[in-house]
């Protein structure tokens, strides 16, 4: 039987799992959350968590994507700095930090068009911005400034 914890040992656990860790996508970060509240109930012996208070239930939603096309399109790296500015919250977001998850990868569309056409290092400095740390429009003028437009 496991050792029991501190209820704030799974709740640190969950809080630090991260889409730039590892690679994997969805799948990965659902396994991983798994785990953790599978090994805290282990540690609890099987004993049955108590009941939230009326009001206070959780309720599961899904999520569904849209994808439409902004009408904005890079045809080189230039290009590419020239219209970011211009690029909607939601397309920053999208190709950003959902793409790690939709791609199963360890980087970004940006990061991964940029090292398609030939600038491995500007896709490394792009897939190195935390999205924990930065806003979207702080994430948009970093990229900017990498791309000498900042």
């Amino acid at each position: 039987m496991a050792v029991p914890r501190d209820g704030d040992a799974a709740r640190n656990e969950i809080t630090a799992l991260r889409l730039t860790d590892g690679h994997g996508g969805v799948r990965l970060l659902r396994e991983a959350f798994i785990s953790v509240i599978e090994n805290e109930l282990s540690a609890l012996g099987g004993m049955r968590l108590r009941h939230c208070p009326p009001g206070e239930d959780f309720y599961f939603c899904r999520s569904q994507s849209f994808i439409m096309p902004s009408g904005l399109v890079a045809h080189s790296v230039e290009e590419f700095f020239d219209l970011l500015p211009s690029i909607s919250k939601a397309s920053l977001y999208f190709h950003l930090i959902e793409s790690r998850l939709r791609l199963g990868l360890e980087t970004n569309d940006f990061s991964n068009w940029l090292e398609g056409r030939g600038k491995p290092e500007l896709a490394r400095a792009v897939n190195a911005l935390d999205p924990y740390v930065n806003t979207l429009d702080e994430l948009q003028a970093r990229i900017l400034r990498l791309g000498g437009k900042g």
